[in-house]
């Protein structure tokens, strides 16, 4: 992103505020120490508890998003603090937003082919924004295959009839 770009145009928290996950996963480590310490023995160690507890609390730290921003010409999905992913406009193929109730109702697909589920408290609004922004984007950075640049909008196929 450029220095001109630095500015949010929008963001939106995961939808599940709390992660029960390393929630879990501290009362497993809890109970690894309460264990040692009271000399318990089960059937399964109390180090192995703590260590497989704070590996699980760490795996979803880092896997967990937390924040998706919206910038002029990138989507960030911010997950446990030293943890982001910059998912460039350019690298953007369509945005495919589902019908019905699931959890990841908003998909990001990429040229690549992979996909990011984005899981925002309000995907619709989410939706609208990042739609706004890649159309911006693309309006602003089309390009004809002779490498002149085009002044007619920018095609993009989005998928929210289906």
């Amino acid at each position: 992103m450029q220095e001109s770009e630095n500015q949010a145009l929008y963001w939106d928290k995961h939808r599940i505020p709390v992660n029960i996950t390393i929630i879990f996963s501290l009362v497993v480590v809890g109970f690894g120490i309460v264990q040692m310490t009271q000399g318990m023995q089960g059937n399964i160690s109390p180090e192995i508890l703590i260590i497989l507890g704070l590996m699980v609390g760490a795996y979803s730290w880092l896997k967990t998003p937390k924040v998706y921003v919206i910038y002029p010409d990138a989507l960030i999905v911010a997950y446990g603090k030293p943890r982001r992913k910059v998912i460039y406009f350019s690298d953007i193929s369509e945005i495919d937003m589902r019908q019905g109730h699931s959890p990841d109702r908003l998909r990001v697909l990429k040229t690549n082919g992979r996909r990011e589920a984005v899981v925002a408290k309000d995907p619709e609004a989410f939706h609208d924004q990042l739609q706004q922004a890649l159309n911006a984007y693309r309006g602003q950075n089309t390009q004809i295959s002779n490498g002149q640049s085009s002044n007619g909008p920018a095609e993009f196929y989005d998928n929210t009839e289906n």
